[in-house]
């Protein structure tokens, strides 16, 4: 979190129309049940499917696109 922070970025606790990215990392399928989505990610996909231009990555395209943007930055 404090990676984004610095690079300029705001986390929210939730996803919405203002929302650009969602890291997701592995679900417990104990917890978020058999399609292994979180409430997030269904939500994420519901304004994607809308038209919301948000992007969803996992840890480690997460990492990568940082790596970039610190490149770029610095």
């Amino acid at each position: 979190m404090q990676l984004v922070a610095d690079l300029g970025g705001v986390i929210k606790s939730g996803v919405s129309g203002r929302t650009d990215y969602l890291i997701v990392g592995k679900q417990d399928e104990a917890l978020v049940g058999e399609d292994g989505l979180s409430k997030k990610e269904e939500k994420a996909y519901e304004l994607i499917e809308n038209g919301q231009d948000l992007t969803i990555l996992d840890e480690n395209e997460f990492y990568d696109l940082i790596d970039e943007i610190q490149q770029e930055t610095f």
